[in-house]
């Protein structure tokens, strides 16, 4: 107890104890548990908590929004497959305190299952994640309910530790966690991923290649000038110059004229070969075909 008192210990429920040592999630939980965040496409997504972490730290850090995009993993878990809360006492949800929540296997053969932490599982893509968790059995407790779960020596001498009416208090309150437990079915609906992006950092090249072949389409033609990719997409004119290089580098692009004034592009073979290999991937298919409307429907033309 001096010990306690010399460095200004407390006591805290393992509940309180998570939430006061998840530093990332109090700092960001406006964006982690936004309402309508799962409404908006996987970029929209990624571009929202980015432009929120920014308002937040001063001195970006490119890793921070790694780790928000963490906390919206499990928080998408938990409200897809285990109702948003503990599956045990039924009060503890992802608004109340998301960083308590945990995953428990409800197999009793502990040699035959592999320890789940969050910890090492939260830079996984969601899908992975799922099915992981399906495979192992597992359900969502809080960090209380799972710790009385695992605490088996404390349960067998309860009765010699707590005072009667605390005694009949636990006992009663452990034969309602069992029941919630047992009687929880997890349904393991099929989902899209709400955080895929369908081009990964390191592959704007992609995104690119398919807006030039955008334009070779629409145009009919295989040459195309820095002002037609200019139009198409919401870049400076500081930062295409970027990407034609990187592309002209990858031997995706090449210059067929170059007059001063006005610069002649074409994708090379090399770009062709790369672009017939997306397409045939329906997320790259659905793109270009979506991009192609947007960016060349009649209404547009027309204006």
């Amino acid at each position: 107890m001096l010990t306690f008192e010399k460095e200004g210990v407390i006591p805290l429920c393992r509940n309180c104890h998570s939430l006061e040592n998840a530093e990332i999630f109090k700092k960001f939980k406006g964006i982690i548990l936004k309402e309508d965040l799962f409404h908006y496409s996987p970029e929209e997504i990624h571009q929202i908590i980015n432009d929120f972490v920014k308002l937040k730290v001063r001195n970006y850090v490119k890793n921070y929004k790694f780790r928000v995009l963490e906390w919206v993993k499990k928080r998408f878990i938990i409200e897809k497959f285990y109702n948003g809360r503990c599956v045990g006492c039924k009060k503890v949800n992802i608004y109340s305190n998301l960083p308590a929540l945990e995953f428990h296997h409800k197999s009793k053969r502990e040699e035959e299952i592999d320890k789940i932490r969050w910890a090492n599982i939260k830079k996984y893509e969601i899908k992975n994640i799922a099915q992981l968790l399906k495979k192992q059995n597992c359900i969502c407790l809080c960090s209380n309910c799972h710790t009385l779960l695992h605490s088996s020596q404390f349960r067998n001498v309860v009765d010699d530790i707590l005072e009667k009416n605390y005694s009949i208090r636990f006992n009663s309150y452990l034969k309602e966690l069992l029941n919630n437990i047992n009687e929880f079915k997890v349904q393991w609906l099929d989902f899209k991923d709400p955080l895929r992006i369908l081009f990964k950092p390191g592959e704007a090249w992609k995104k690119y290649i398919l807006q030039c072949y955008s334009i070779v389409l629409n145009e009919c033609t295989n040459i195309f000038t820095p002002k037609k990719i200019l139009s198409n997409i919401k870049v400076s004119k500081r930062h295409l110059k970027r990407v034609i290089e990187n592309l002209k580098e990858k031997k995706l692009i090449k210059i067929v004229q170059n007059d001063g004034d006005n610069l002649y592009l074409m994708l090379t073979v090399k770009a062709s070969n790369k672009i017939n290999k997306m397409v045939q991937d329906k997320r790259y298919n659905n793109y270009l075909r979506q991009f192609l409307k947007k960016r060349y429907s009649p209404a547009r033309n027309s204006e």
